[in-house]
């Protein structure tokens, strides 16, 4: 593994993936997120000493006779040659910094191994992919300048100082640690160095009694309190299920993907033919929440499906006409609602979806008073804003009342237009739902992981699954405010690879793109 394949790819492994924030000549910056019940390797450095900084969740550093707990904020220093392993015991996993010093991946000595790694080197090209736009990497510091970045419910600073004393002002309990730099004693001795984790109240005394000659550039970080509930529970591993992918059948595997391919590059193409004005209303698109229904509609069958505003997806996961899906987002009768729907009401009774007439929630108890009526299996969807109507929390009691067969599923992109979650309420969903008597998992938007759950609560409705995940593009239209916290599609063709399905689907991927773009123009001809 070559330092360049390093420094630009997520490195993804057994118990969740890391990636490289940062480095200098003098210490490399990790970030590791580990997965709920997984750790690393039981291994060490023999030349290299590495801090430890966990920014969210709860993990324990085992040794060869002892172990250690560590909470959100936590810090450690492994010395170099000991012997040591993290593991995620929060539910939300873990996410960590590791600062190696000296700069040298390649020092490792693997002791034991839950994975089949003993002996091994690092992963190879096989295990990665490009690190993607949205994730943090530092800057080069510089002289009298303080850069900020935030992750993971934690916002950090790195700036680079040459005189200490403007630390004394700040707060004693702020988590640290140090680049580049460092002090010394009168004689030349290192008091403190690259790779020193701490407190800054205890480097502001020690600055005070020794010097630093070349400065020290300083990573400093301080929790952000005003999203705890974001930081405690979005993320792309929530809930993770090790090695699930794996028991899944390659057709299904396969299957599942094609759909996903499909739904997603239905909405690509729909944004850019709405760019151009054909579509003459709003559109609501689902991209980056394509593989929910995808998933869904992969172990659910005959059901009645009440969807949202943002429907496009469902409709062709449970079997609607892509031309008919089409002919409806251009107004024409031959529309899958004869023209009168748009993007906002898909509504499709020859496959049992039912349109959303467009007042927030109000699908939730229309889908429940169908399960009372026709004693059949109801697909109920809902946004995270929608939910929080109070006609929701009656419908899902009396389903649960009446012991009624419908599958709540909430779509949490933790956004109301553009307000989030934590603003808005201090209650979880999910805990509602389990309030109500069903069951109720609050998960990420693995879709392995979510077509799992589905399955599991066929045999035991109503239950409810909250699915957190990431819109793409705007509320309504075709723009975007930047890159979302996650790429699920990307981790999904990186699983693929590790599945060995990677030319399978690849393949799958260019014709359902080329297919996709081919139908929109036929369709557009008719005009």
């Amino acid at each position: 593994m070559d330092d360049l394949s390093l420094q630009n790819s997520v490195v993804y492994k057994p118990w969740g993936y890391e990636y490289l924030v940062f480095q200098n000549d003098s210490a490399a910056v990790w970030y590791l997120h580990i997965k709920c019940g997984e750790a690393t390797s039981l291994h060490c450095h023999p030349k290299k000493k590495t801090g430890l900084l966990l920014l969210s969740g709860e993990a324990v550093i085992s040794f060869l006779n002892d172990q250690h707990s560590l909470k959100a904020l936590g810090k450690m220093v492994i010395r170099p040659g000991l012997f040591h392993s993290t593991r995620a015991v929060s539910p939300e996993g873990i996410t960590l910094l590791e600062i190696e010093t000296p700069v040298d991946k390649a020092n490792l000595v693997r002791f034991e191994d839950g994975y089949g790694r003993k002996g091994k080197a690092y992963e190879g090209a096989d295990k990665m992919a490009p690190i993607p736009e949205n994730f943090v990497r530092f800057r080069k510091p510089e002289e009298g300048k303080v850069h900020q970045y935030n992750i993971e419910g934690s916002r950090l600073y790195v700036e680079k100082i040459s005189d200490l004393s403007v630390l004394e002002n700040r707060p004693e309990n702020e988590v640290i640690a140090v680049l580049d730099g460092g002090l010394v004693s009168e004689g030349g001795e290192t008091i403190v160095a690259p790779g020193d984790v701490g407190s800054l109240g205890s480097l502001v005394r020690v600055a005070k009694a020794f010097k630093a000659p070349e400065g020290i550039t300083l990573l400093t970080i301080q929790r952000d309190e005003k999203a705890p509930e974001k930081s405690r529970k979005r993320g792309p591993w929530l809930g993770t299920i090790s090695g699930l992918a794996e028991k899944f059948p390659r057709d299904k595997t396969l299957a599942l993907f094609r759909q996903l391919c499909v739904n997603r590059y239905f909405e690509l193409q729909t944004a850019e033919v709405y760019k151009t004005g054909v579509i003459k209303m709003p559109i609501y698109l689902s991209l980056g929440q394509e593989h929910i229904p995808a998933s869904i509609a992969s172990v659910t069958k005959d059901f009645l499906i009440f969807a949202q505003h943002r429907a496009h997806s469902y409709y062709l996961s449970f079997g609607g006409d892509i031309r008919k899906l089409i002919d409806e987002l251009l107004h024409r009768p031959t529309g899958c609602a004869e023209g009168m729907g748009g993007s906002a009401s898909i509504h499709a009774p020859s496959i049992g979806m039912f349109g959303h007439s467009g007042l927030m929630g109000d699908q939730i108890p229309i889908a429940v008073g169908a399960a009372l009526g026709s004693g059949k299996k109801v697909l109920a969807v809902m946004g995270d804003a929608s939910a929080e109507e109070d006609y929701v929390f009656g419908a899902m009691g009396y389903a649960a009342t009446k012991k009624l067969p419908v599958l709540f599923v909430c779509e949490d992109n933790n956004l109301s237009i553009l307000t989030p979650v934590e603003t808005r309420r201090n209650w979880n969903l999910p805990d509602v739902a389990k309030s109500l008597g069903m069951a109720a998992v609050d998960i990420s938007d693995d879709p392995w992981l979510i077509a799992h759950y589905a399955d599991a609560y066929l045999a035991n409705l109503p239950a409810f699954i909250n699915v957190r995940t990431c819109r793409q593009l705007w509320h309504a239209g075709a723009g975007s405010d930047g890159p979302p916290e996650w790429n699920r599609f990307e981790l999904i063709k990186s699983e693929l690879k590790k599945l060995g399905l990677e030319t399978e689907s690849e393949k799958i991927e260019n014709e359902t793109r080329s297919g996709v773009r081919k139908i929109w123009e036929e369709q557009l001809r008719k005009q």
